[in-house]
């Protein structure tokens, strides 16, 4: 940690020993020094896509389900926790909202973000539903 702060204070003040500092934490291959890190979730997805074969460019165009299953989550995510009429506008403003967002333009790059994205939007789903369905009694209710 000593080390990270030091050569934060050093480098990371002054604009011409940026590029610098980009150099150190690369020489160093320490991921905990990296500046943005990805854990391994989008690599446990990229394997088996990687055993059918294939070139980039098809692999990009198919993780294009991951957006189109966020999507999904999210239409039916509020069907689900809203019933009714207003439910059904809540998952079409949320599902506009989602298409029209800026993080959809770059959505053919190979980067974990629209699968975090999709977990996050999975989980919270069922953390709204939660309440709903848990009686705190230890029974359930419908």
């Amino acid at each position: 940690m000593g080390d990270f702060v030091r050569a934060g204070l050093a480098k990371g003040k002054d604009p011409s020993q940026r590029q610098a500092l980009s150099e150190l934490v690369r020489a160093s291959n320490d991921v905990v020094f990296y500046r943005h890190w990805h854990g391994p979730v989008f690599l446990y997805l990229l394997i088996p896509a990687s055993r059918f074969g294939g070139n980039e460019q098809q692999l990009r165009r198919a993780m294009l389900a991951i957006p189109a299953l966020t999507l999904a989550a999210i239409y039916f995510g509020c069907v689900w926790l809203i019933p009714g009429p207003l439910g059904t506008r809540t998952a079409l403003i949320g599902s506009i909202l989602f298409l029209s967002s800026a993080a959809l333009a770059g959505s053919t790059e190979l980067a974990p973000h629209h699968l975090f994205a999709l977990v996050s939007v999975c989980f919270l789903v069922s953390l709204a539903k939660f309440p709903r369905v848990a009686d705190w009694s230890g029974g359930m209710r419908p």
